[in-house]
């Protein structure tokens, strides 16, 4: 967590539990993934979906 990100306590992302959200089910915005972990978070995407 930090000023960069607006979380307020250590998050993870699940890339092995992904789900279509309609953007009005969405109540509050919790934060941001940091553009230095774009690469890493894409990467992981495409293991777990098979793309490869």
């Amino acid at each position: 967590p930090n000023k960069t990100n607006g979380l307020e306590k250590n998050s993870a992302i699940l890339v092995d539990q992904i789900r279509a959200i309609d953007n009005l089910k969405m109540i509050t915005h919790l934060g941001s993934l940091e553009e230095k972990y774009h690469d890493q978070l894409k990467d992981a995407i495409i293991k777990v979906l098979d793309l490869s």
